[in-house]
């Protein structure tokens, strides 16, 4: 720990720096893009004024034809069903023995 007094800063001879005007390409389509908005809402606000706003329907109507149904079976469907139909078997095979076992 030092004693002495703290020393004084010494100034730059320099000027400060300036911040560069350099601005991202992405920065530059914001920008332009804000800008045609701006200037595109400035223009309708009399036009949106004389448009009434949308009435939103709460109740949908429901439709009265019936829900279509596949006429086709994709191999996979046949498939998986042949085996949940073998697993069922087996199970009903193997419960029947375990019934008969225990009486």
């Amino acid at each position: 720990m030092s004693l002495l007094p703290p020393k004084e800063l010494v100034k730059s001879s320099k000027p400060p720096t300036q911040p560069t005007k350099y601005e991202l390409p992405g920065e530059i389509f914001v920008r332009k893009l804000k800008e045609q908005r701006e200037a595109r809402l400035a223009h309708e606000p009399s036009d949106e004024a004389l448009q009434p706003s949308r009435v939103v329907s709460a109740t949908r109507v429901k439709s009265t034809k019936p829900l279509t149904k596949p006429a086709f079976e994709l191999p996979s469907e046949a498939l998986s069903k042949k085996k949940k139909e073998a697993q069922e078997a087996r199970l009903v095979s193997k419960f029947c023995c375990y019934i008969s076992v225990l009486v």
